[in-house]
């Protein structure tokens, strides 16, 4: 098993061209992204900046993975998916995912919820993410499912003024949604 650092990047954010401006955004938060000093102490953690993360900013044509982004995956800790309506039918989203999860790495994958059905969250989903929960659980023995963060999500106890002042409200879920994201990342508890 590798360790963190001798991946080339710290995360592989998969997104729906359409979602780009998202995927952008979350790339500038996650690289060189330093835990606060208070945390290190905490849970005696290092304070050094993580890796880029690899964003592919070029338009795929259509056909199989390149080696390149097959590469660049492998040399990824971690594979964020961008979920949205829009990734969920992308056939590059589930390429991507598959190559990543085919050697049993669904613990090191994350779902970034950008926009979902409140009803049927599931339909932001590719079905390659059930795919490989299905192996997961098989491979374990008990069910297992990959974790992920809503930037809809709202927590009416903690943020009361969600609604009161929604362009505050609205950050305030996002930052809330990218902090969550790198906790998990970082193997540390949201508080």
């Amino acid at each position: 098993m590798k360790t963190i650092e001798s991946y080339k990047y710290f995360a592989f954010i998969s997104y729906k061209s359409n979602d780009l401006k998202e995927a952008w955004s979350l790339k500038k938060k996650l690289d060189g992204y330093k835990l606060p000093t208070l945390l290190c102490k905490q849970y005696n953690k290092d304070r050094k900046p993580t890796n880029e993360s690899f964003l592919d900013k070029t338009n795929i044509q259509p056909g199989d993975l390149t080696q390149e982004l097959k590469d660049n995956l492998d040399n990824s800790h971690y594979l964020i998916v961008v979920c949205s309506p829009r990734s969920a039918k992308s056939d590059y989203v589930y390429k991507e995912i598959e190559h990543f999860t085919r050697n049993g790495r669904e613990n090191e994958m994350f779902l970034f919820i950008i926009e979902s059905d409140p009803k049927n969250i599931e339909a932001s989903f590719n079905p390659a993410i059930k795919e490989a929960e299905k192996r997961w659980s098989e491979r374990d023995g008990e069910k297992r499912e990959i974790l992920g963060v809503n930037i809809k999500e709202k927590d009416v106890d903690k943020m009361f003024f969600l609604y009161r002042w929604p362009l505050v409200g609205s950050w305030l879920q996002r930052e809330r949604a990218y902090m969550q994201l790198i906790s998990r990342l970082l193997n540390l508890e949201f508080e």
